[in-house]
C-alpha cells in the first residue's frame, strides 16, 4: 500500500484497480498504472520471521547439511560450542522454525529429517525485502531520501549492477 505518509504530487492519487492492486492513476491517463514498489518488486512469498542466535545457528547447519536430523545438528554444533546444549533444545528449536516455515519436516520410521525451505540466499533477499520495506512504512521519504544519497555515493559500475538487480526482481 502507498504509505500515508508520502507526499504525492497533486496530480497523482491512489486507486483501485480492477486486479485489486493499489495503483496510481494520472489524471491525463486512461488507465491504472501499477505502483512500481507495490506490485512489481513483491512476490507475494511469505516474509520469514528474523532468525535469533540459536536459530541461526541451526538453519546455518541445516543449509550446510541440506537435510539432518536433530542429533546431527545437535552433535555438530555442540562439537563447536564451549557449552553443549541438550538434544530437547534442538528438538524444541527445530519443531519452532518448521511452525514458522523454515524448515519442513519429515519423518523415517521414529526420526524427524529437517531441510530448509528457502536458500541461504533468498531468506536473506526475503529479510531484507522485509526491513527495506519496513523502514519505508515508518519513515516514508526520509528512508528513500537515505537510500538514494546511498545510490548516489556508488562507483557507477557497482550503481549499475545494482539497477540491474533491481530489475531482474
Amino acid at each position: 500500500m502507498l504509505s500515508t505518509r508520502m507526499a504525492l504530487p497533486d496530480w497523482l492519487r491512489a486507486t483501485a484497480c480492477p486486479s485489486r492492486e493499489v495503483a496510481v492513476q494520472h489524471p491525463l491517463a486512461h488507465a491504472c498504472v501499477i505502483h512500481y514498489a507495490v506490485s512489481y518488486m513483491r512476490d507475494h512469498t511469505p516474509i520469514p520471521p528474523p532468525l535469533h542466535e540459536l536459530e541461526a545457528e541451526v538453519m546455518e547447519e541445516v543449509w550446510r547439511r541440506g537435510v539432518s536430523s536433530v542429533r546431527g545438528v545437535m552433535e555438530a554444533i555442540n562439537s563447536r560450542a564451549a557449552k553443549p546444549r541438550a538434544y530437547t533444545t534442538f528438538m524444541t528449536i527445530m519443531a519452532r522454525l518448521d511452525s514458522k516455515g523454515l524448515l519442513e519436516r519429515t519423518r523415517e520410521g521414529k526420526t524427524d529429517f529437517y531441510r530448509a525451505t528457502h536458500t541461504p540466499a533468498r531468506y536473506s533477499d526475503l529479510r531484507a525485502q522485509a526491513d527495506v520495506d519496513s523502514l519505508v512504512d515508518q519513515f516514508g521519504e526520509l528512508a528513500l531520501g537515505h537510500f538514494a544519497r546511498q545510490m548516489a555515493q556508488l562507483n557507477p559500475q557497482r550503481r549499475r549492477a545494482l539497477e540491474r538487480l533491481a530489475r531482474e526482481k
